[in-house]
């Protein structure tokens, strides 16, 4: 989902270069820290953490600093020391998402659909527009209510007269 959020953002100007831009997005997303566990996906799967190839060239701290014979002594370490620091990251994860369901909780108000309100309709398979793929709307509409059937379930038409009957809706 991340990656697509950030290819979409990377292809707002053109949308026909996102095969060049595709790498740097993967790396990025793999180079970035995580809130819920606080650590790279790169360190939590190779147990160390990455150098970034600009680091490569151009002298760093780190790579000024590397010590080849006390790295293979770190590594070790560093295997031995993993179980506790995965442990750490589920530990984080958890927190995590208590946090995020009190956040969401606190915010959430429920809004009822009203004949006559706005609401966007989700884009399934059906109503998707052949050829764009999945860097497409999620939501279209507007579309007003002319009646609810049942829980979530209602009849809608859009500006153009139309009537549908749909699930799944956002008020706007």
């Amino acid at each position: 989902m991340m990656i697509l959020r950030n290819l979409k953002a990377r292809l707002e100007k053109s949308k026909t270069k996102w095969v060049e831009d595709l790498l740097s997005v993967l790396w990025a997303y793999h180079m970035m820290s995580r809130i819920p566990t606080g650590e790279t996906p790169y360190s939590l799967v190779y147990r160390i953490e990455s150098v970034v190839p600009v680091e490569i060239g151009m002298p760093s701290f780190r790579t000024m600093n590397f010590d080849k014979e006390n790295n293979e002594i770190e590594l070790r370490l560093n295997l031995d020391l993993l179980a506790e620091r995965r442990e750490c990251a589920e530990v984080r994860q958890e927190a995590y998402k208590h946090q995020v369901v009190n956040y969401y909780n606190k915010k959430f108000k429920h809004m009822s659909i009203l004949p006559d309100d706005l609401v966007l309709r989700e884009v399934t398979l059906s109503t998707k527009e052949l050829n764009i793929g999945k860097l497409g709307p999620t939501w279209e509409g507007p579309y007003r209510v002319i009646r609810g059937s049942r829980p979530k379930t209602y009849w809608l038409e859009d500006m153009g007269k139309r009537h549908y009957h749909t699930l799944g809706m956002l008020h706007t």
